[in-house]
């Protein structure tokens, strides 16, 4: 089997992948949302997408979706990089949409309004339950086999 990590996708399979058009995917590429990691050496040459990209591209497209519109998502992408030191954080980081506007997920108490650089708030929690489960069943896997 291939390494994965060194795969590298058409523009069909990204767009199809992520349930977004070709053109969305291009002025993303073009205004910088998103990259690829083998861009088009020139007009009529195919870029190369990595799955780490088709992971940041679905993350946009997920964005979208929930109402994150262009702008929010690229000037959090842009604040991540630039004041966080995030250089990938529609990849590597947990962001979250409330009524349009993006935050970052810095961990299981902090939520950051990127765009405003401050903590908007430090008291919640999340349950993941599916991930309690796979959990648990590996703990109860682990006791009785012993």
């Amino acid at each position: 089997m291939n390494n994965l990590m060194s795969w590298r996708l058409g523009a069909g399979q990204v767009t199809q992948l992520a349930g977004i058009t070709y053109r969305q995917l291009d002025w993303w590429i073009h205004t910088e949302i998103v990259q690829c990691a083998d861009p088009a050496a020139g007009r009529g040459c195919d870029r190369g997408y990595s799955v780490y990209d088709l992971i940041a591209i679905r993350a946009a497209a997920g964005l979208r979706k929930e109402g994150a519109s262009l702008q929010a998502i690229r000037k959090a992408v842009d604040a991540l990089r630039a004041k966080w030191g995030i250089d990938s954080p529609l990849h590597s980081g947990r962001m979250l949409v409330i009524n349009g506007r993006v935050y970052f997920v810095e961990s299981n108490t902090d939520i950051w309004d990127v765009l405003r650089g401050q903590l908007a708030s430090n008291r919640f929690f999340t349950l993941d339950a599916s991930e309690l489960a796979r959990d648990t069943i590996e703990r109860v896997t682990v006791i009785m086999a012993a």
